[in-house]
């Protein structure tokens, strides 16, 4: 929303590192987890992707990842759960992704890859 809003490039940066003893009875991590992408309201030359994010209700799940150790990790750590859209980017795949944003409402990512993006 701010990208497109301010109409200006944003850095959106997750991470998580293991909490203190005692928060972490509550909600243990099954490890640090860090991702940052950088988003633009118009492509440029070294965009990877378009994507067209909407908001939905009673989606069946969320979308998954195949490798079983990195499917551990989205599952067990909050900010891992860009783990299924860091997949579909490295695979240059056109896909849509689901989710979870809590309350019964899920994130529908329509993600395109684009012609002249490089990492």
């Amino acid at each position: 929303c701010q990208a497109l809003t301010h109409q200006r490039a944003v850095l959106l940066a997750a991470y998580d590192l293991p909490y203190p003893a005692v928060l972490d009875a509550f909600r243990p991590l099954v490890s640090g987890f860090g991702v940052g992408l950088l988003l633009s309201p118009r492509p440029s030359n070294r965009s990877v992707a378009e994507c067209s994010i909407a908001l939905v209700r009673n989606c069946p799940s969320v979308t998954a990842v195949a490798d079983l150790a990195l499917e551990a990790l989205r599952v067990g750590n909050p900010a891992a759960r860009s783990l299924s859209l860091l997949v579909a980017l490295a695979e240059s795949a056109e896909r849509t992704l689901i989710f979870d944003y809590g309350a019964g409402n899920y994130l529908e990512v329509a993600l395109r890859p684009t012609a002249g993006g490089t990492w």
